[in-house]
């Protein structure tokens, strides 16, 4: 039986406080969330409302897979001082189910929560 891939797409409303990216010699060092104020999103009658604010999606993919998850966070910020502001992600299915039934959503860079949380 042949598996599909599902496509995700997260927006990325809110952003980490960006961080001049280097290129490391080691996996970056993480730190821990931010807590801010939730924000709304919509769609209008011709466009996106971001806080009730027109906004135009400018999009990326990452393959969190193939992505050491030390490393996504530095990625993302990467994305964001390209001016990206939303993030497409694509999810390997058979690699998040090695064998039919068996599922791995939470160790390494399978733990797509914690992608989802830092994006």
């Amino acid at each position: 039986m042949q598996r599909l891939s599902v496509v995700m797409v997260v927006m990325c409303a809110t952003w980490l406080s960006a961080q001049t990216p280097t290129a490391p010699s080691k996996p970056p060092q993480v730190n821990p969330p931010v807590a801010k104020a939730a924000h709304t999103f919509a769609l209008g009658t011709d466009d996106f409302l971001l806080d009730g604010k027109p906004m135009q999606m400018m999009s990326c993919e990452m393959h969190p897979a193939r992505i050491p998850a030390e490393y996504w966070r530095h990625r993302i910020q990467m994305a964001k001082a390209m001016g990206c502001n939303t993030v497409a992600a694509y999810i390997f299915w058979n690699y998040h189910e090695p064998t039919e039934g068996a599922f791995d959503f939470t160790t390494g860079n399978r733990d797509l929560a914690k992608f989802f949380k830092i994006a």
